[in-house]
C-alpha cells in the first residue's frame, strides 16, 4: 500500500528529512522498480544532506 505523503519523483515525505523508497515509499510492485525507487531516494537524500535542491536532477540518459 503506497503513501500519498511522500513526493513520487524525490521520495522525500511531508516531513523534510525522512524519505522512504522500494515497497516502504509507493507500495509493492516489483523488485527491479524497489531498487529504482531506492536509488532515487538515495540520490534525494544525497542531494539534501549536502543542501542541494532535491528536485534539480540529473538526467539519467545523459550520464
Amino acid at each position: 500500500m503506497g503513501n500519498s505523503g511522500i513526493n513520487a519523483e524525490t521520495f522525500q515525505s511531508n516531513v523534510p528529512n525522512i524519505f522512504f523508497g522500494g515497497d516502504a515509499a509507493l507500495g509493492p510492485k516489483n523488485v527491479i522498480t524497489a531498487v529504482a525507487q531506492g536509488h532515487q531516494a538515495a540520490v534525494s537524500i544525497d542531494l539534501f544532506c549536502n543542501g542541494k535542491d532535491i528536485n534539480q536532477r540529473l538526467d539519467p540518459m545523459e550520464i
